[in-house]
């Protein structure tokens, strides 16, 4: 929320994000059961799930055994989550509207951009910048060894993750793709007219 830019926050705020394909963030969302958007602080829906200190194992089971259940499921999941899922990303650059002029115009301002589909390359990218602004640091040796294990067990951790999404374990790169293709596949058409409603301005 730029509108805490000088007030909770630094003026001039460096932002960071790694923005995902919207429809796999959705996606995901459902199949871990995410509850809360985006929004101002102290703002935030959270939505309230059956069963859900279960709701990840019972909808793995619902896609693997029947797809029924998996669209019932989905069903649940849209209608009660909304603020949770509804262009998240719309709603994390400009929470006050929600415009999608307003939030382009935030990002290309105020957001280092960079992808989960290429996280190494992001946090290098996100390393090698801020030096930059702190080369004249006292201590900018230290933050330079500093920055460079921690972009190191960052990029292992989250690459980690993200491959978890695939059996196979195939590159990264790919993972969105098949995670999103295969449960898209799965949905009725209902659902999949949703899904789109709810990532179309993303």
């Amino acid at each position: 929320d730029v509108s805490l830019f000088g007030w909770l926050m630094p003026s001039y705020t460096m932002v960071f994000s790694a923005f995902r394909d919207p429809v796999e963030r959705l996606i995901s969302s459902f199949h871990y059961g995410i509850s809360y958007g985006a929004n101002r602080p102290g703002q935030v829906k959270t939505c309230h799930l059956p069963n859900v200190k279960a709701w990840k194992k019972t909808v793995a089971s619902a896609k693997a055994n029947n797809t029924k259940e998996y669209n019932s499921l989905m069903r649940t999941y849209l209608r009660s989550c909304v603020d949770a899922i509804d262009n998240t990303y719309v709603a994390f650059l400009d929470p006050l509207t929600k415009n999608v002029s307003v939030a382009l115009d935030h990002l290309e301002k105020y957001v280092i951009v960079g992808l989960t589909s290429d996280i190494s390359g992001t946090l290098e990218r996100w390393k090698n910048l801020t030096l930059r602004t702190c080369r004249d640091h006292d201590k900018y040796r230290w933050i330079r060894r500093a920055l460079a294990d921690s972009v190191k067990n960052s990029g292992e951790r989250l690459n980690e993750g993200l491959v978890g999404h695939e059996d196979n374990g195939d590159a990264t790169s790919s993972v969105t793709a098949t995670f999103k293709e295969t449960e898209l596949d799965m949905l009725d058409a209902d659902l999949k007219d949703l899904v789109r409603k709810y990532t179309s301005g993303d």
